[in-house]
């Protein structure tokens, strides 16, 4: 990283914005800053009671910007600048006198900052953003990217254990649309497969590669998969003993909804909270990981646990459980192939193409180096401490990738030097043995029955809760507004509070936990002292208008639960209302139930009428179109993360370290990009570069050369910068002057540069001409003053230099260089 000394002066634009060029370059220059952020930042620091991570002070620019502008009292900003640029901001004193609810800090005070500012308290209230300041969306200094990346990794991780804690509203509204099919415990799995060895197949990009071989030894292991690779394992037809899927998004449908088709070969494992779509339109055996319901009930049996962040995670902590001596992981990779691709094949990430930009750089297997995303870099730490407690259940884990990331307590074995024996079982045998017959109607009856019995006291004691937090309101204005009325009322209170929590302490609980932030907003980050009688009063008011609201909405959420449970019930009939079950089906984005049904009631479906057939026709089609649909939410998703948005920094960073096989594997994702035009001017640049580090002189100003046209942008200027580099280099002083020349029309930065170089070459008064030309836009550089004063002097104009170190004393009048100029002047004199 350069030095505060190394960013030169302040530049000042047309509009009285002072920047540093190396930070900002010319973003500035055609719009001022203040009309650039209202366009580019909208209403983003408007939020009420919000903590803002902002990477980077745009050289003090932004901080000026959220000065000036309206900000809520409840707010707090942390900007996180690079070492060596807070270094220069404070040397030109802009960084004096800031408002309370700012701070500026580098990142290794960024979370003793952030602890002053009180983090937790807003984080359980979901308001802590991390927002780019437009250096760190430039990119132009690699080192803000790097920044911005690292902050979101760790801001993750605390918002991760803040979730954990707290959970969310959002799992339990998935746990009870999927109680009817929540059946059968994952628990009857545990320890059954003592001395076994399983492979655990995820989407790596090895998965590719390593597939074949698992085909070939099938006989020698159980395979273990996560839903998401279902569309590749079916290209070649391949089927594992368990398929696994835990997230709760409409996404994880998208990229897993092949898995439908394997529902008479496979058992389907799933965590309590799994996308509906798949659960209730999945139309084979399947096991539950997790609890039943969202609050303490008997009918929540111990059960194996859903083992977070990812289903990898999940059915890693299963294979654990199940007694494995061995798991081997084929396509756990946790990072990007060479060329930038993310997944396996076949998969929407590999269709989208490489990503390039915003990648981490870990270890790999091999002892090489790969690109990964924050969300990988995370997953590592967390699968180590898996791997570590599976060590301590005899299990060993095993990786055979040499490029997958290196991951502690996980052994790389290639794939020839792993020791495996033939299965004395066949797996699908073995593993229906142990599932309980859930498959006939009086059992499915059954258990629909008892769940909807459990439904029902829910609902009871969340009619009574709203009941009491409507009770306690009315007590609050009485405790505030009549003295006389408030020992009344202070009892009410204490009896309202036993009854919530011994008579209905379970779902009081759950009430709680549903609609958490709507209590926390009691929470106040920002308060210091004691509350006044109007704002306790409001306190007690915000809490238990949360109980209220939190007992009416999970009402609406059981009873919702209920009505699919009757509806269960009713596709069990032999004459079923099958208007009124392909309703519910469609109310739940669930067409495809309409096949799970017929498999099952095959002879009640020939009994449909006409209309109804009609009807099952129509969700059948509906599933099918769904099936086929591929520009799906979850590729236009993928699609907006190929942007190539800091590929040039980091070209530049392999190039600075001599990386040539780091810029190879760049040049090849690039080579496959789906944007055609950027990823070719990246590609010169980045071959430029290759060409430059093996001494191809010619070959690499080739490709500089082409990326010089009548557009300046940062591409432009890393081109025009190598061709300088390599003009001095090799004493080509007309090309370095071309160059010199087209940098200092774009940017002024240049122009001394520009101006020394036609002083060595001997064309003075041009020289001449461009410190004048530059100081007219920035006279405050002294350093400027001082050359363009030593060169009037070299030219015998030695009024002309009294008068330029003059100005340079009139601005630092102790100025030891231009004091010792204006003597040697007098000398000749």
């Amino acid at each position: 990283m350069e030095s505060s000394d190394s960013f030169g002066v302040f530049l000042k634009n047309s509009f009285g914005d002072r920047y540093l060029y190396e930070v900002n370059g010319i973003a500035f220059n055609q719009v001022g800053a203040t009309a650039l952020y209202e366009n580019h930042f909208g209403d983003t620091f408007l939020k009420e009671t919000q903590l803002y991570i902002i990477v980077g002070t745009d050289s003090g620019l932004l901080i000026d910007f959220l000065k000036n502008r309206q900000r809520s009292d409840s707010s707090r900003y942390i900007f996180v600048e690079l070492d060596s640029v807070q270094k220069r901001l404070e040397q030109e004193g802009l960084l004096a006198d800031l408002p309370a609810d700012f701070s500026v800090v580098t990142l290794e005070n960024l979370w003793a900052q952030a602890n002053t500012f009180k983090v937790n308290d807003y984080l359980y209230i979901d308001s802590v953003s991390h927002v780019n300041s437009l250096c760190a969306v430039d990119g132009r200094l690699s080192e803000y990217r790097d920044l911005s990346l690292k902050i979101e990794d760790s801001l993750g991780r605390r918002k991760n254990a803040v979730v954990a804690e707290i959970g969310l509203a959002y799992f339990a509204e998935r746990q009870l649309e999927n109680l009817a099919e929540n059946q059968t415990e994952s628990i009857v799995l545990k320890d059954q497969f003592k001395g076994k060895t399983a492979v655990l197949l995820a989407g790596g990009p090895s998965l590719d590669d390593m597939l074949p071989w698992v085909e070939e030894n099938r006989d020698k292991f159980f395979v273990l998969a996560v839903s998401r690779i279902s569309r590749q394992l079916l290209q070649y037809d391949f089927v594992p003993d368990l398929v696994f899927s835990v997230d709760p998004q409409s996404t994880s449908f998208d990229v897993s909804r092949e898995m439908l088709q394997m529902w008479d070969r496979t058992i389907f494992v799933h965590a309590y909270h799994a996308s509906p779509q798949l659960v209730g339109q999945w139309s084979g055996r399947s096991l539950y990981v997790g609890e039943r319901f969202p609050w303490v009930s008997k009918m929540n049996p111990t059960n194996l646990k859903v083992s977070p962040p990812t289903v990898t995670n999940t059915a890693l902590n299963a294979a654990i459980a199940m007694g494995f001596k061995q798991v081997i992981l084929v396509g756990v990779d946790l990072c990007y192939a060479d060329n930038g691709i993310t997944h396996a094949g076949g998969s929407n990430e590999s269709i989208a193409g490489p990503r390039l930009g915003d990648t981490l750089s870990i270890a790999t297997n091999d002892g090489g180096q790969a690109e990964t995303g924050v969300g990988y870099a995370s997953a590592i730490s967390f699968l180590s401490g898996q791997a570590q407690m599976a060590t301590q259940h005899g299990c060993r884990l095993i990786n055979p990738n040499p490029r997958a990331a290196k991951i502690e307590n996980v052994e790389h074995v290639s794939l020839d030097e792993i020791v495996l024996e033939p299965l004395d079982c066949d797996p699908n045998a073995k593993l229906l043995v142990l599932l309980p017959d859930s498959a006939d109607n009086q059992t499915r009856q059954e258990y629909y029955s008892s769940v909807l019995e459990e439904l029902n006291r829910a609902d009871e004691q969340l009619k009574e809760i709203g009941k009491l937090a409507a009770k306690a309101l009315s007590y609050n204005e009485k405790l505030f507004k009549n003295k006389k009325d408030a020992r009344k009322a202070k009892a009410q209170f204490e009896k309202i509070e036993k009854t919530l929590n011994e008579t209905f302490s379970d779902l009081s609980v759950f009430v709680k936990k549903y609609v958490i932030r709507k209590f926390l907003k009691i929470v106040r980050p920002n308060y210091e002292g004691t509350e006044s009688s109007q704002e306790m009063e409001e306190v007690i008011h915000t809490y238990y208008q949360a109980y209220k609201e939190g007992s009416s909405d999970l009402r609406k959420k059981v009873q919702s639960a209920a009505e699919r449970l009757h509806s269960r019930l009713d596709e069990e009939n032999s004459h079923p209302d099958f208007a009124r079950l392909a309703e519910q089906w469609q109310k739940d984005k669930q067409p495809g139930r309409a096949l799970v049904w017929l498999k099952l009631h095959h002879k009640t479906a020939e009994q449909l009428d006409n209309a109804d057939r009609q009807l099952f026709e129509k969700l059948e089609a509906e599933f099918s179109d769904i099936m086929a649909e591929t520009e799906t939410g979850q590729m236009k998703k993928v699609r907006r993360f190929r942007s190539l948005v800091g590929v040039r920094e980091r070209a530049m960073r392999y190039f600075r370290a001599k990386d040539e096989e780091a810029l190879k594997r760049l040049d090849d994702g690039l080579s496959i990009h789906q944007n055609r035009v950027a990823a070719d001017n990246l590609g010169s640049l980045v071959k430029g570069l290759q060409l430059e580090l093996k001494g191809d002189i010619d070959g690499a100003l080739t490709h500089y050369q082409a990326l010089v046209g009548d557009v300046y942008n940062h591409l432009t200027e890393e081109a025009l910068k190598r061709i300088l580099s390599l003009a001095l280099q090799e004493k080509h002083y007309e090309m370095a002057l071309l160059a010199l020349e087209c940098l200092s029309n774009a940017a002024v930065v240049y122009k001394p540069k520009y101006a020394e170089l036609l002083r060595i070459t001997g064309n003075v008064m041009a020289a001449a001409d461009a410190y004048v030309a530059y100081l007219e836009e920035v006279p405050t550089d002294l350093t400027a003053l001082i050359q363009l004063g030593q060169l009037y002097q070299s030219m015998g104009e030695c009024q002309a230099a009294q008068q330029v170190f003059d100005l340079v004393l009139e601005q630092d009048p102790k100025n030891q260089t231009a004091q010792n100029l204006i003597s040697s002047l007098r000398g000749v004199e």
